[in-house]
């Protein structure tokens, strides 16, 4: 297989992402209508020919900042990708059924929160819903599979691990498939959660209110090390 192909370069799949989290960062920083402007600019003390300045001579700080915030926004696409063997894609409609059922009872409960905790403002429902959604959407592959011990995850890896152990030139190309699509689907999946993530910064009214949508944001990822842990204490079960 071609190894050489310039599209399969991570840096490339993700420099959009870092360019887009360094828009973000800027309007959260500088945009007149952001919410977190003020908070900002009372921090560093920031002045409008701070900002020229800033975006002239300090391109590389403003693409850290960029790269760090695309890199937080992309917590949900760990969950997703460590917890994949919780989305039953084979399953009956029955099943379906109540796997969705058991995600629109998390999402109402997300959202009812969101919606007191955010001073019932009308204004961020939009963006309540969707932020609520994908954090709906994790905790609903985190709780079943700390509930049972990540039970489910371990056997598919173990099934995934001797499925791809197996030589064959059209399995190996079956896997390069679905990996590039999975890998290009992943960074376009960044660029909406930096979408998401940004406009719930950029109508928080107080720091205080900002970190607690970014600690909502990192709950799910909590479990993840305790998941990598568990599979490392199966390795002599494969």
């Amino acid at each position: 297989m071609e190894s050489n192909r310039w599209w399969e370069f991570y840096f490339i799949r993700y420099f959009i992402g870092s360019v887009l989290g360094a828009l973000v960062v800027m309007a959260l920083a500088f945009h007149p209508e952001s919410r977190l402007s003020p908070v900002i600019a009372s921090l560093f003390d920031f002045s409008g020919s701070d900002v020229l300045k800033l975006k002239s001579d300090h391109f590389w700080v403003i693409l850290s900042f960029g790269i760090a915030f695309c890199y937080l926004a992309s917590a949900p696409i760990l969950v997703m990708h460590a917890l994949r063997a919780n989305i039953d894609f084979q399953g009956g409609i029955s099943t379906s059924i109540k796997v969705w059922a058991y995600r629109i009872l998390v999402i109402s409960i997300a959202l009812a929160l969101l919606y007191f905790w955010s001073g019932q403002d009308l204004t961020k429902l939009p963006f309540a819903l969707v932020y609520a959604f994908i954090v709906a959407l994790q905790l609903s592959l985190v709780i079943p599979a700390v509930f049972n011990r990540f039970r489910l995850v371990f056997d598919f890896y173990k099934r995934l691990t001797r499925n791809r152990a197996k030589d064959s030139a059209d399995r190996e190309q079956y896997i390069e498939s679905y990996k590039h699509l999975r890998e290009h689907g992943n960074a376009f999946l960044i660029l909406f959660c930096e979408l998401v993530l940004g406009c719930a910064l950029f109508f928080s009214s107080s720091l205080s209110e900002a970190l607690l949508i970014v600690m909502i944001w990192l709950i799910p990822t909590m479990p993840i090390w305790f998941l990598g842990t568990s599979l490392e204490s199966e390795v002599g079960n494969v």
